[in-house]
Order: C-alpha cells, then sequence, then structure tokens
C-alpha cells in the first residue's frame, strides 16, 4: 500500500461519480488520485467514498496536510488520513 503525503493542490468533482485531487507539497510537485463512485457500489460503500471526497474537500479549503493511501498499481485512493 502506497502513501501520497501533502496538501489537495487542486481538485475536481465531476458528475460522473469521479473526484480527482492533486496532492503533494507544491502545486508542480504532486500526484493526482482518484476516487469513482460506482452505480454498483453498495451503499456503504458509497457514502465511504462520498466521505472521502467531502474530507479531502475540506483539507482543500483550509490548507491541511493529508495522507493519502492507495494501491500500489492504481491512483483510487482507498484511506485518508490526517496528521495533526
Amino acid at each position: 500500500m502506497a502513501e501520497t503525503v501533502g496538501l489537495v493542490q487542486e481538485l475536481h468533482v465531476f458528475d460522473s461519480g469521479v473526484s480527482c485531487f492533486w496532492i503533494g507539497p507544491t502545486p508542480t510537485i504532486t500526484e493526482v488520485l482518484i476516487i469513482q463512485r460506482d452505480s454498483s457500489d453498495a451503499a456503504h460503500v458509497g457514502a465511504f467514498k462520498n466521505s472521502m471526497v467531502d474530507a479531502l474537500t475540506s483539507a482543500h479549503f483550509s490548507r491541511q496536510e493529508v495522507i493519502a493511501g492507495h494501491p500500489d498499481d492504481n491512483a483510487g485512493i482507498v484511506s485518508v488520513r490526517f496528521e495533526p
């Protein structure tokens, strides 16, 4: 499991259920990670994905550093942490 640490430098939330987050220490040094809500997701899985989108959006506007967990071989976010 990989972790990407930094500020949410940019974000885009699309009607299609895909949200993209540019996370990194500066606007020019980032990794693009995604959260994709599928119509086949169970209700609790969809709610969890929505809460991660909400948390990352809040972190973006409050300039709070995040730690996004994702598999080594893809950019799909599976966890979000905040450090004090």
